[in-house]
């Protein structure tokens, strides 16, 4: 079940942020005020793992999470997102389903909301 992690660090600038993090998801919201700016939604496994990332007004982009080299006694590099092309997150949507209900129900709903937007764009972009 997705829990807050508290003690999040925020960016000076940046609206605030919020992470949640279960065994299958990781979920970082903005937020302006009570308002949601932005998310990123993590999920697969450490060596093969996926964010689908949503920001207003309406962008949103599916990437592969490049872990980075990691070289014995030097600091592990940053992630890098790698654009991947748009495919069904239909088991994601279910999985934040069943994950979420801990979550605040304005912030779980919302966030359904839009990865059923995503997964219904998705569905008209298929080549027929």
């Amino acid at each position: 079940m997705l829990r807050e992690l508290k003690h999040v660090s925020q960016i000076p600038g940046e609206p605030y942020r919020r992470w949640f993090s279960s065994q299958k998801l990781e979920l970082i919201i903005w937020q302006d005020n009570e308002t949601i700016v932005g998310f990123h939604l993590c999920y697969g496994t450490p060596c093969q793992e996926y964010a689908l990332i949503w920001q207003f007004p309406n962008d949103y982009s599916h990437n592969w999470v490049d872990p980075g080299p990691m070289h014995p006694g030097l600091p592990k590099s940053a992630p890098t997102l790698i654009p991947k092309e748009r495919s069904s997150i239909a088991q994601v949507v279910s999985d934040f389903q069943l994950e979420s209900t801990a979550l605040e129900p304005d912030i779980s709903a919302f966030i359904h909301e839009k990865l059923l937007s995503f997964e219904l764009a998705g569905e008209h972009c298929q080549p027929g």
